[in-house]
């Protein structure tokens, strides 16, 4: 389960089904040229989404 904070709660977010490629051009801090092509899939990934823990739980 993935999530987003609001108001200090965790709520479910779509999952990020990132590929390989996509994942290392994040990584670097570029957006992935697919998806500047197509601005409505960029505004649908979360690029600065990160692990969170919630009961000792990943």
């Amino acid at each position: 389960m993935s999530g987003q904070i609001r108001d200090a709660t965790l709520v479910a977010a779509p999952k990020q089904r990132n590929t390989n490629a996509e994942k290392n051009d994040l990584r670097e801090g570029q957006i992935p040229q697919e998806w500047q092509d197509k601005p409505s899939k960029l505004s649908h990934k979360d690029r600065h989404a990160r692990w969170t823990l919630k009961f000792t739980k990943a």
